[in-house]
């Protein structure tokens, strides 16, 4: 067993599941949006509050992608190996 993750994927040898090594946060983006992030080895989901609008202003872009910044970072120093993020 693995330090980082206590239990391995019993289908793939070697790998930690989402919910064995997952960074959960919630981050307040303004006063009418949140986001709740939860990053894995398996990828990363989030759940807005209320739903997702249809474009977010620049602040909360900016505030998002710090908080994803934030929460990718310690998911690389909990798992000790790096975590790459495509944007499209």
């Amino acid at each position: 067993m693995s330090p980082k993750c206590p239990r391995m994927s019993p289908l793939s040898p070697g790998v930690c599941t989402m919910s064995e090594s997952a960074e959960i946060k919630t981050f307040r983006l303004s006063r009418r949006l949140s986001v709740e992030i939860t990053v894995g080895v398996a990828g990363m989901v989030c759940e807005w509050a209320p739903a997702m609008p249809d474009q977010l202003t620049a602040k909360e872009l900016r505030r998002y992608r710090a908080a994803r910044n934030e929460i990718l970072q310690r998911l690389a120093e909990r798992i000790g190996a790096a975590v790459v993020l495509v944007e499209v």
